[in-house]
């Protein structure tokens, strides 16, 4: 018990400094921070379509592409409108990409007649950001 305990501890602390190291290398790289680029990172979504519906167990496919220079962050949140609860979330790595596929799913998994709203946000390295939005109706 004393060995599992101190596994558990040890890559714990093996964590923690891996996303240390991974935030301070960001911060680093902030310093390429180029004032000039205006341009925010190109994103596009062919999955789903505004307004689309869906039932109960569908799969809701999430699909596009997100180029920029220097990507550093991407995220996908879908929210019931009526509470702006999560239903679903994710955030891929992107940072330093100049291209990435979105290839994302959630199964469809709701009580009651439910609008959402999906969210897409790409940040570049320079501030930049470029958000989508689709309304969704997913029936239970």
């Amino acid at each position: 018990m004393k060995h599992l305990r101190l596994a558990s501890n040890i890559t714990l602390m093996v964590s923690a400094i891996l996303l240390l190291f991974t935030l301070a290398a960001c911060e680093k790289e902030h310093h390429h921070h180029d004032d000039s680029d205006k341009t925010a990172p190109e994103l596009t979504i062919t999955s789903p379509n505004d307004k689309q519906v869906f039932n109960q167990g569908d799969t809701m496919y999430i699909k596009g592409t997100v180029s920029d220079a220097s990507l550093h962050e991407l995220s996908i949140t879908l929210r019931n409108d009526k509470d702006s609860s999560i239903l679903y979330s994710t955030a891929p790595v992107v940072h330093a990409l100049n291209n990435y596929t979105i290839n994302a799913y959630w199964v469809c998994n709701v009580a009651d007649h439910t609008n959402a709203t999906l969210t897409i946000t790409a940040h570049d390295h320079s501030e930049n950001k470029t958000v989508l939005v689709r309304s969704l109706h997913i029936m239970p």
